[in-house]
């Protein structure tokens, strides 16, 4: 009887442990899988996060001038030019002519200056006709030289001509003034210090040749690499502001 009872026991305590282990195996069996995913899906929330901060980034590093203009004073196509001024290569994706969109697939490296076009559009008395791209990154990017627009005389007027002077800079003083045979420009001569790119845009009355000096400090400073330079508005068969691109960074 006592024998008996011992072996009862040790089944007892057998099937406990038994019991025990089943139940451990079984919850390692649910929880190893749980947590397996639960990192898993860390894992991808971490990548998608860190996509979507590199991105962001990339979006700030886009920088985009853009001119546009008609192929004649009374043409029905306009020419967009472009230039990277940023620091990362852009796609264009769209561009839009007052209310007609355009599918672009055009890629615009650093430094690199594109024309597209022309472009078709529809001819409206006395309409102004804003032109503006979107970029890959969602960038959107206007006309540096305002809108055009086509008048009742059925001729384009653009509402200004200029010298757009930019400077790649991260800090100095510059001297900056354009000139044609008849007529100086007031000088730009930075007070303090420039920090980062400048852009200094000249308005101009005629179409002409222009004078470009850019130095570094002062007037009597260095020439910046590339000026003096002349420049030549050629509008209406080319874009009626002219760009000039030099730096200052290893003057």
């Amino acid at each position: 009887m006592y024998i008996t009872h011992i072996l009862r026991n040790r089944r007892k305590g057998i099937t406990t442990i038994l019991g025990t282990l089943i139940f451990i195996s079984i919850l390692f069996t649910t929880l190893l899988p749980l947590q397996l995913t639960m990192l898993q899906t860390d894992t991808i929330e971490s990548q998608i996060l860190n996509e979507l901060e590199t991105a962001d980034n990339e979006k700030k590093l886009e920088a985009l001038t853009l001119v546009a203009y008609p192929t004649t004073v009374n043409s029905n196509n306009l020419k967009v030019r472009v230039r990277n001024t940023g620091t990362i290569d852009i796609l264009l994706s769209k561009l839009w002519i007052k209310d007609q969109d355009y599918i672009l697939d055009e890629t615009v490296s650093v430094g690199q200056a594109k024309v597209l076009g022309p472009f078709d559009v529809d001819l409206i008395a006395d309409t102004s006709y804003p032109v503006k791209v979107i970029t890959e990154r969602g960038n959107l990017f206007g006309s540096n030289a305002g809108n055009l627009i086509y008048t009742s005389q059925g001729v384009w007027f653009t509402p200004s001509l200029g010298v757009n002077v930019y400077i790649a800079n991260d800090k100095g003083k510059y001297f900056i003034q354009i000139n044609n045979s008849t007529w100086t420009s007031d000088a730009y001569v930075t007070q303090g210090e420039d920090f980062g790119d400048l852009v200094v845009l000249f308005d101009v009355d005629t179409i002409d040749t222009y004078h470009v000096v850019c130095r570094k400090n002062s007037e009597a400073g260095p020439d910046l690499p590339g000026t003096p330079v002349d420049v030549t508005i050629t509008w209406p068969d080319g874009s009626p502001i002219v760009f000039v691109y030099t730096s200052g960074l290893d003057t």
